[in-house]
């Protein structure tokens, strides 16, 4: 492995993949140095996993809504 580098990005969330594969595409040698998960706060523990947990919520409010209505006989189409 080379230890010489065109570009050192440090941190792999959203800004910092998208600087390395800019740099990568431009015929650098790139090094994405990240302490953690690739993908950063937002993407592993943060808004994107929030956003799941919401939607599963709603899935399962509407399931239940829609049991409830059935089972007293009404139409849902």
């Amino acid at each position: 492995m080379s230890d010489q580098f065109d570009l050192v990005v440090i941190g792999g969330g959203p800004g910092g993949y998208c600087a390395a594969l800019y740099g990568a595409s431009a015929g650098l040698k790139v090094a994405l140095v990240e302490m953690d998960a690739l993908g950063g706060t937002c993407l592993n523990r943060g808004c994107i996993p929030a956003k799941a947990f919401l939607e599963t919520a709603a899935v399962k409010r509407h399931a239940k809504r829609v049991a409830r209505e059935a089972s007293r006989g009404k139409r849902l189409y």
